[in-house]
């Protein structure tokens, strides 16, 4: 059974995110700031809502593809939100250090999830072919079984 996915932030790169998930058959929840860049997702079959919470409930992985730490920061440590990610995953594959990445595992680790750091070296085009990589650590929490988003 595949896991259910949510992508918060979905501009370019995470609209493309979305698109590969979807073509590949997983179920996706999204959220924008800007409710319009999910429109066209929700037409591809993206589930949304305007509530935050809504999107990150039903999932098992969340992934943050925002602006910055900051940014993701005001999503995920927003009220109601910490008690719902213990059991989770969070991908995070927002812009910034290997300092702000550690403060960011350590948290999400203390509200009982686990935590995967990425970076996504390729242009929105790549995503989902062969030729484009993320790279991603994370902690000692249990193995996440790897998914193939292409043939």
């Amino acid at each position: 059974m595949k896991r259910e996915i949510c992508v918060l932030g979905t501009g370019r790169m995470g609209s493309s995110i979305v698109r590969t998930l979807l073509n590949h058959g997983y179920s996706t929840n999204v959220w924008n700031r800007t409710r319009a860049k999910c429109e066209p997702l929700i037409a591809a079959g993206a589930k949304s809502s305007l509530n935050l919470q809504d999107v990150i409930e039903p999932t098992d992985i969340i992934f943050v593809n925002v602006l910055d730490y900051a940014a993701s920061d005001t999503l995920l440590k927003r009220d109601g939100i910490p008690s719902l990610l213990a059991g989770k995953t969070v991908v995070q594959l927002t812009s910034g250090s290997p300092r702000l990445a550690r403060e960011d595992a350590t948290w999400v680790g203390a509200q009982g999830a686990d935590y995967l750091d990425g970076a996504i070296m390729a242009t929105p085009d790549f995503i989902g072919r062969p030729d484009a990589a993320l790279l991603y650590s994370g902690g000692p929490g249990p193995p996440m079984k790897p998914m193939s988003l292409y043939s």
